[in-house]
């Protein structure tokens, strides 16, 4: 008899979260995704994986609105454009930002700091670029804080495997002043938002606090089931060497905040979507999840918005340890810092949201190599449903991130490699072992 009251226990409790995952639903939900397609200047294959990308996105994806990052050339901007015409055909993105290319750094600063750097032989790339920074930073942190901010910048542009060499571009030794402008890639910016339909409003900010490079936010407005929906789409500061990002980082937040109430009407409910990889996030306990610049993260929320997948119980890693793109990164666990965020005073709910473009999903063949990721960044994706009588319970149990006051962030210090082997055979037996100790206590339940 106890043995069937447990058996009877475990069905109402799966009956109970089967109820609680589909209680919200409609016909026609609007879906939103994000994805850092990891075009860099640094990261490997970028033609093979831009090719699978647009192959991937065209054919296999059909969202109201999908933000995309680290779209730094124009070139492959545009080659990505055309690739997806047919299925997004309309596209916001920020105008290439002018600037001007003269020597940050003064000669002061160029002697002081090739005076620190060449005895302490931290001027040549070995074991990656982790070794040149991390040596500076080590050896001559004193002289790299009393740098301007302009020749911070410099050493970190393109260029940056003889660091001597780059310290001497900086100061405008050599000819060559490419590497000595405000920004990388020419001012041009990264953040891409796309759509299926015409949007209605578009516009652009570039964040007051942009090191080494032009950051946007792009915006863009549509009617979607008679219901106005505002998206934007940015990606935040990294973690960068020599760089205060995490104030750079706390200061996008800020301002994207203040810009967005620029854009929605006072006491609004419409639904608002922020989109893309914005280098910050909190730390979870289950999973392991550790935090990266939270106080950029609590600043979104107590600002009026919540993650879209928390929402729903998904707080799995969009940073990940088993991707074969991943960055060798002084952290202690995965992170989380690709997010929809959607404000909290909208009547909605939110149907579905998960992970996409994953390794078990999608991968580039590449010769000689096993199971390349498309990205070093996992996308995510999320399906609303409006409810203009109320805010709707969404699907599954919400997930709550640990508090800022106990969380520890990890700065990451960056170092693109390609890792030796990934093994799927660890989860796929970890999968097989559960769904034998299920059924063997399942049969134990009834006998």
């Amino acid at each position: 008899m106890d043995k069937n009251i447990f058996l009877l226990l475990g069905i109402l409790i799966f009956a109970m979260r089967s109820h609680a995952q589909s209680n919200c639903s409609c016909a026609n939900p609007i879906t939103a995704a994000s994805l850092n397609t990891l075009q860099v200047f640094f990261a490997p294959f970028p033609t093979e994986r831009l090719t699978a990308t647009i192959n991937y996105l065209a054919s296999s994806t059909n969202f109201d609105f999908l933000c995309l990052q680290e779209l730094w050339d124009p070139a492959m901007r545009n080659q990505l454009l055309i690739g997806v015409n047919a299925t997004y055909p309309y596209s916001v993105v920020a105008p290439i930002q002018a600037q001007q290319c003269q020597p940050s750094c003064n000669s002061e600063e160029e002697m002081r700091l090739l005076g620190c750097v060449i005895p302490q032989n931290c001027v040549i790339e070995g074991g990656g670029l982790d070794d040149v920074f991390q040596c500076a930073r080590t050896e001559c942190g004193g002289v790299i804080d009393s740098l301007s901010g302009d020749c911070k910048r410099c050493l970190l542009l393109e260029g940056i495997f003889d660091l001597e060499d780059k310290i001497r571009e900086c100061g405008g030794f050599n000819e060559d002043l490419s590497d000595s402008c405000q920004w990388l890639y020419n001012g041009s910016s990264d953040a891409l938002l796309l759509s299926p339909t015409p949007f209605n409003q578009t516009d652009f900010l570039i964040f007051d606090a942009s090191p080494a490079v032009v950051i946007s936010v792009v915006y863009g407005q549509k009617i979607i089931n008679d219901h106005v929906v505002h998206a934007f789409c940015t990606h935040s500061s990294a973690d960068l060497p020599f760089l205060n990002s995490q104030s750079a980082n706390d200061q996008q937040a800020v301002q994207l905040l203040q810009w967005v109430q620029t854009k929605i009407p006072a006491n609004s409910t419409d639904l608002v979507l922020m989109m893309g990889d914005f280098n910050h996030g909190p730390a979870f306990s289950v999973p392991s999840i550790s935090a990266t610049f939270p106080e950029a993260y609590f600043t979104i929320v107590n600002g009026g918005f919540n993650d879209a997948l928390f929402r729903i119980g998904q707080n799995n890693c969009t940073f990940c340890s088993n991707n074969t793109l991943q960055l060798e990164v002084e952290r202690s666990g995965d992170l989380i810092i690709d997010h929809i965020y959607v404000n909290v005073n909208a009547s909605y709910c939110v149907a579905n949201g998960s992970r996409f473009a994953t390794i078990n999903e999608v991968n580039v063949t590449i010769p000689g190599q096993d199971n390349v990721s498309l990205s070093d960044h996992y996308g995510i994706k999320a399906s609303f449903c409006l409810n203009p009588g109320g805010l709707a319970a969404s699907s599954g149990v919400p997930v709550t991130p640990e508090p800022l006051e106990t969380t520890t962030a990890k700065r990451m210090v960056a170092d693109y490699v390609i890792l030796a082997e990934y093994d799927e055979s660890i989860a796929a037996k970890r999968q097989i072992f559960l769904g034998l100790a299920f059924m063997l206590m399942t049969v134990m339940l009834m006998t």
